[in-house]
């Protein structure tokens, strides 16, 4: 009881069919412009696209040109002359843009200059406007013809600046067309004499008679609005009770009949349908091809629309009185409109398609159903009480099928969220559901429903579906798992290839037996076949997608529902073309979750509604975007782009401003750009761009624009040669060269100088060195010390001999070993020292005493004196100053330091010293040895070795002798500089 109570509450609820909505409720994406993304104001007047592609808007508050980034505003504030400018007129060949105002000025902006002009003619030509309004303008030569609402022409000669008035007695208007410039008024005496007047500029005038009935007395027939068809040289124009259209050879002219009151503005397009703006009701697009006239498209109902305009891509501007700018990228693309709360919300979140006949069905993010019958023309909402509702279009009309397995009768059915998808195969409808850990096939024939399979699976499935061998496809969020019925074993997709368990399924699209198309959210799209991978389709094989929600399959072709919008692929062609739509060609949202076609649409599911797009869409050639280079600064200085720039090296950085007139993908649009044809492309989203650094070279910046489908456009190129600094000449390089050559002959030559000089220094150091070692092995010294030995042994002294003889062979050893060395450390030549005084002192005996006083701070192994530089000044001091003595004496060593110096004192109490002494003669030969010694070192090794000899104190009796040497404290080794 309570099921059947359950089951007819629902039927209720489900079935609640709106009707009687019969006008289309798709409606195209209209983008408006305001203050707000920076117009000068919401009242504009005249829209204009000019040669170069931008847009130009006029309105009471001054200029704006929009270059599908930014808005350049021309207004009273920033100097141009004019507040409230009505209208537009472009002079192409001299590449001008006329603006005619309020206050019966005229301005131009120049393409030469960038700049908005004011020119001198003004003064005289307010002397006959008299502040009136202009109304219009056009050129022809030298001459501008301008008018006012009064419809009197104003010459203006544009060498000599002279004015010149025509006044208007038959309340005529003005209007030029490309070429053809005319003037258009008329006569109404009554109702059935009302005509036309018609003159082309500088020709004969033409009276046309009106239809009966088009104008009255009350009313008198003026020609507001109006356009003109240049192609079949036709006028159109409305009076108070409908459209006229006549052509130019004064044929009576066609009447259609119906309320156009309070129209604003005309406008015939590409496509030969006519567009009327109106005040508060919008604008209406009309088909006049068949004779008669049908209202195709009613956009901004509830606004005044002031012109029209289409640009070269195919869009369309609709200025307003209030309301800025609307602009509408594709007439093609359209979404649902807002129908009432009741029905939808034209923003929602659209989850999932289905059809049926001509029927299509949708579900939103509140698990409502909405269907809409005959390609739009009728609405229904289709409620329910379930949490989740699915609708499953079957070739059995009158059905319905809920999860408990009831059958309604209604032609749909509706599940809850155990269903898991249909199939249709060979008019059977078949349909896959998971009850607690099985999924089951059922299958539904003239109102008999039928289990056909059950399998148990582990498996949390995202998304099964039935093959059309009536196998099943299981995908989860890792893996792609295939049941072969006949076999009752599950496979594992893409094993072989390396893809199991890595296989993240959105969505499965059966095509062909067991084949299927597989959209995944980190592959792309797998075409499968059982347990194989076939083809891949992503990124990788250029492709810009990884991520899929949905693919829909038509006669070979994919459509294919992305997070970046709506592909069309053609997977049989060699390279795998494609095409996209998005928010740039029309789309709500870019955000696609699923499609579909019916007839000659396809619609899609997005995350804020509902889109309707013709296919010929995709089969639409776009218009490549131009990329304009439109200033050039080097150091903040502008200069000319027309011919070829040349940068001196010393500027810091080259400053270019581009921009591309392409408005499908406003403020979004992408730029390369590479310095010569063979360097790699540079990808950027910015409109300037600073180069520094640069080499010297000639380059030939190139620069593109993309488009909204995906394309680049045509190439736009700078050529400017980066100058070379003086010392990058080649003349420079030369004389760097030749400098380098001749420096480096002049220093071999030094080198070789120096090192013959040094070869004979070191020579000559040898040789002063050896006779230092000759004076301290002289044959006297060794006579001696071998006597000494002589005479121990001959008295039978064996220790002392002994003794002698091992000093004198030590002294030997430590000579000879120094001698190999032009420095040693103070602890080495004080070892030499030591044994050579110990042993005059046992020639000597108690006649010599020395004594060595070491300063304690003096690292004495760390510290290097020339070798052999002591002895000849101790040997002077034992042999002329202690040995004349019978008494003897005392030698004094002194070594220290003082700052950077190394300082040493060797005095005796000998017989003392005088220039005329043996002493002195002893210097002048013993000691003119080691003075010409350390005058070699000091050349070679640059130590600057002093020494002096002195009396103690020449002014008393107290005897002995000084020498004193100053060296520097040396604590590396030194070499040869």
């Amino acid at each position: 009881m309570v099921r059947a109570i359950q089951f007819i509450f629902s039927f209720i609820l489900c079935i609640n069919l709106i009707t009687g909505y019969s006008a289309n409720c798709f409606s195209p994406i209209t983008r408006n412009y305001t203050t707000k993304d920076g117009l000068p104001s919401s009242q504009i007047y005249q829209t204009h696209q000019d040669k170069e592609g931008f847009m130009w808007f006029v309105s009471d508050n001054g200029i704006s040109r929009f270059d599908g980034n930014q808005f350049k505003n021309f207004t009273f504030s920033t100097g141009i002359c004019v507040r409230s400018i009505f209208g537009i007129f472009e002079e192409e060949d001299k590449r001008r843009l006329w603006f005619y105002s309020y206050s019966g000025k005229l301005i131009y902006f120049d393409y030469a200059d960038m700049n908005m002009h004011c020119p001198s003619f003004n003064q005289k030509l307010e002397s006959y406007t008299r502040g009136s309004i202009l109304n219009g303008l056009f050129i022809q030569g030298d001459t501008i013809y301008t008018y006012n609402y009064n419809a009197d022409i104003f010459k203006i000669d544009q060498k000599s600046g002279s004015v010149s008035v025509e006044k208007n007695n038959y309340n005529h208007l003005i209007r030029s067309y490309s070429e053809k410039h005319f003037i258009v008024g008329h006569k109404a005496h009554h109702e059935a004499n009302c005509r036309l007047n018609l003159s082309l500029l500088n020709s004969s005038t033409s009276s046309i008679k009106m239809p009966s009935n088009t104008y009255s007395k009350k009313n008198s027939p003026s020609i507001p609005t109006h356009a003109f068809d240049s192609l079949n040289n036709r006028l159109y124009f409305n009076s108070h009770h409908g459209i006229i259209t006549t052509d130019l050879v004064g044929q009576t002219a066609r009447y259609y009949s119906q309320d156009y009151t309070n129209t604003q503005s005309y406008f015939l397009d590409r496509e030969g349908l006519l567009w009327i703006g109106y005040f508060n009701k919008g604008v209406i697009g009309y088909d006049l091809s068949n004779g008669g006239i049908k209202e195709v498209f009613h956009l901004l109902n509830e606004y005044s629309i002031t012109s029209i305009e289409q640009d070269r891509d195919g869009g369309y501007w609709f200025s307003s009185h209030q309301n800025g700018v609307f602009y509408i990228p594709n007439l093609k693309a359209e979404c649902i409109s807002e129908i009432n709360d009741t029905i939808f919300n034209s923003r929602s979140r659209v989850t999932s398609l289905k059809k049926d006949n001509s029927s299509l069905f949708f579900s939103n993010a509140k698990g409502e159903i909405i269907k809409i019958s005959d390609a739009g023309e009728g609405v229904a909402k289709l409620v329910g009480i379930e949490s989740r509702n699915f609708v499953i279009p079957g070739v059995q009309n009158g059905e319905y099928l809920r999860s408990d397995y009831s059958i309604w009768k209604d032609g749909l059915m509706f599940t809850n969220g155990s269903f898991k998808g249909s199939l249709t195969v060979n008019e059977i409808d078949y349909f896959i559901y998971r009850v607690n850990s099985k999924y089951k096939v059922y299958s539904r024939s003239n109102s008999h429903i039928e289990e056909i399979f059950s399998k148990e699976s582990s498996i949390r499935a995202r998304e099964v579906q039935l093959t059309y061998k009536l196998n099943l496809y299981v995908g989860s969020n890792s893996s792609l798992q295939f049941y072969n019925k006949e076999l009752d074993q599950w496979f594992e997709v893409g094993t072989e290839e390396g893809y199991s368990n890595r296989i993240d399924v959105a969505h499965i699209a059966p095509i062909s037996g067991d084949s299927a198309w597989i959209s995944t959210r980190n592959m792309g799209l797998l075409l499968v076949h059982k347990d194989r991978i076939l083809k891949i389709i992503n990124s990788d094989n250029g492709i810009p997608f990884t991520y899929c929600n949905h693919v829909y399959s038509l006669n070979s072709l994919l459509f294919v529902s992305t997070n970046s919008g709506l592909f069309r692929i053609n997977p049989e062609d060699r390279g795998i073309s494609f095409k996209r739509l998005n928010e740039n060609h029309g789309l709500i949202s870019n955000e696609v979750f699923s499609s579909l076609i019916i007839g000659n649409y396809l619609y899609a599911a997005t995350n804020e509604g509902l889109c309707k797009v013709d296919t010929s869409l995709f089969y639409d050639l776009p218009i490549k975007p131009n990329c304009i280079i439109e200033l050039v600064e080097l150091d903040g200085d502008q200069v000319s782009i027309n011919d070829q720039i040349r940068v001196p090296y010393s500027v810091k950085g080259i400053k270019i401003n581009y921009t591309s007139p392409t408005y499908q993908n406003a403020f979004k649009i992408p730029y390369r750009y590479r310095l010569t044809t063979n360097d790699k492309w540079i990808y950027t989203n910015d409109k300037e761009l600073i180069l520094s650094n640069l080499a010297p070279s000639e380059y030939n910046f190139e620069i593109q624009a993309g488009g909204p489908y995906d394309d680049w456009g045509k190439s736009s190129f700078l050529n400017f040669t980066i100058e070379a600094a003086f010392w990058q000449t080649s003349w420079f390089q030369v004389a760097v060269v030749l400098l380098i050559i001749i420096l480096a002959l002049l220093i071999s030559n030094i080198r070789v100088k120096n090192a013959k000089r040094i070869s004979s220094l070191q020579t000559a150091l040898i040789k002063s060195q050896n006779k230092a070692l000759s004076a301290q092995m002289n044959p006297h010294f060794i006579f001696n010390s071998l006597n000494s030995i002589s005479h121990g042994l001959l008295h039978q002294d064996m220790r002392s001999s002994i003794s002698y003889i091992g000093k004198f062979g030590k002294l030997m050893r430590t000579i000879f070993e120094n001698s190999e060395a032009t420095f040693i450390t103070i602890e080495e030549e004080l070892k030499a020292l030591k044994n050579y005084m110990d042993l005059e002192k046992l020639r000597l005996g108690d006649r010599l005493d020395y004594i060595i006083y070491l300063d304690e701070e003096i690292p004495s192994k760390s510290i290097y004196i020339p070798t052999l530089l002591l002895q000849p000044f101790v040997e002077n001091a034992i042999w002329h100053g202690i040995a004349p003595l019978e008494e003897g004496g005392t030698i004094i060593l002194f070594i220290s330091t003082s700052r950077d110096n190394l300082k040493i004192r060797i005095e005796d109490n000998g017989v003392g010293y005088n220039s005329n002494s043996s002493l002195e003669k002893r210097k002048n030969s013993a000691l003119r040895t080691t003075q010409k010694r350390l005058d070699l070192i000091k050349q070679l090794y640059k130590r600057k070795i002093e020494f002096s000899i002195e009396a103690i104190d020449p002014n008393s009796n107290k005897k002995g002798t000084r020498f004193s040497l100053n060296l520097p404290l040396i604590t590396q080794k030194p070499e040869l500089d």
